[in-house]
């Protein structure tokens, strides 16, 4: 098989299933089975990809530039799922919190939220 095979069979896959992968790597859909439970850790860059469907899932994540295959994604931290911060109110960095003051500040026609 030629790459252009490869590509129109991911291209098929994501046609039908793109919602459902994107559910599972996001956690909006809880996996019901180890092969779903893998596909997981697939999108999650823990494991390697072997079936069609974790194939064609990574090929899409590479298009969009969000592998996490990626050089530059494995360098960000990991977010444990044990973590002691509910979903959403992981403190940040005073780096980051600094960098979000000093845009609001700039924003032209910036009002308070509370005026």
């Amino acid at each position: 098989m030629t790459v252009s095979d490869d590509v129109l069979r991911f291209e098929a896959l994501l046609k039908l299933h793109l919602g459902f992968y994107q559910d599972l790597h996001n956690k909006v859909r809880r996996p019901k089975t180890s092969a779903q439970r893998r596909f997981q850790d697939v999108a999650w860059g823990k494991e390697q990809p072997t079936t069609e469907h974790e194939l064609a899932y990574i090929y899409h994540l590479k298009k969009i530039g969000r592998s996490p295959l990626d050089e530059k994604l494995k360098k960000l931290p990991i977010i444990e799922e044990n973590s002691i911060y509910p979903p959403g109110s992981r403190p940040a960095s005073n780096e980051i919190g600094k960098k979000w003051d000093d845009s609001e500040n700039n924003m032209k026609g910036y009002r308070s939220w509370h005026d």
